[in-house]
């Protein structure tokens, strides 16, 4: 098998091909001089598996994406295995409103079918991909994470109840209990938060989230945790965008921030190339 580069995923496409025994494959890009972009293969594919690794974040990504996966077929390659450790655009997966495009739809009807089997890390909703029945399979990480986390902590926390199970499987993996917290929206810009009937007080607590977008979910459960006497608040989560420096507003509560290497930021310390490629070649074509 030989690892293909999306313009943005280098960092975790690397870090596979340490795990494996896969070689990474050279791409050259460049503009024209009216800004599209040019993607060419430079190495040999003829036969080969290809492991094409590429999240779907921003615009450019995507593109880069689709260019990379037509080089791919025209190098006369093998299967072609589509690896999405990020996939953006996956939060509107329905019309809520007539006139609008359901993103998700789009994106991976476009991306899936010019790949033989396809696979996207924690997506954020799992019906955005159940469309595509069943040749798109939604990676799990929560072993990657328990093996970061060094000490063990009083509990696991979910921000919301929407990640109750994640949080429950992470404290079941590292011994302790786990619980989410109570949210309440007031108005379009007020959220309140409280802990259920659990004592936090001298306690350490680990937070747990799918995403860190603004933080502002995330620093509010920091902030009433703290308020509750924990005496320690790590936060951990899959996909780390930080937009707005959401980082800063988070550790004005929390001890310390680590995400996965889904997305490279300086935050990335937790790498998932080995348990997400188990996966893969066990995940059948």
């Amino acid at each position: 098998m030989k690892i293909v580069p999306g313009i943005y995923s280098v960092a975790v496409s690397s870090a596979l091909c340490k795990a494996t025994s896969a070689d990474i494959v050279q791409v050259t890009r460049s503009r024209f001089p009216d800004g599209e972009m040019y993607v060419r293969i430079d190495d040999s594919l003829e036969g080969e598996e290809i492991l094409l690794v590429s999240s779907t974040r921003r615009d450019e990504e995507i593109i880069d994406l689709l260019l990379l996966l037509d080089a791919c077929r025209g190098r006369k390659c093998g299967n072609i295995t589509l690896l999405i450790p990020y996939f953006g655009y996956a939060r509107q997966h329905m019309r809520y409103r007539d006139g609008e495009a359901v993103s998700s739809y789009a994106i991976g009807q476009a991306a899936f079918s010019l790949a033989d089997r396809a696979f996207v890390v924690e997506v954020h909703d799992l019906e955005a991909i159940g469309v595509f029945n069943g040749k798109v399979r939604n990676l799990k990480v929560e072993t990657s994470i328990a093996k970061s986390i060094a000490n063990t902590p009083d509990f696991v926390v979910s921000p919301d109840d929407g990640g109750r199970e994640r949080a429950g499987v992470l404290a079941r993996a590292l011994g302790c209990s786990s619980f989410a917290m109570e949210k309440k929206r007031i108005d379009s810009r007020t959220v309140e938060m409280e802990v259920p009937e659990q004592n936090i007080s001298g306690k350490s607590v680990v937070i747990i989230d799918d995403i860190i977008s603004t933080g502002g979910t995330v620093a509010k459960a920091c902030s009433v945790l703290k308020e509750k006497g924990a005496s320690k608040i790590d936060v951990v989560a899959i996909h780390g965008l930080f937009v707005n420096n959401s980082y800063g507003k988070i550790m004005e509560f929390a001890d310390s921030i680590t995400v996965t290497n889904t997305i490279d930021t300086p935050y990335s310390k937790i790498d998932i190339s080995a348990e997400i490629y188990d996966q893969i070649i066990g995940g059948g074509k």
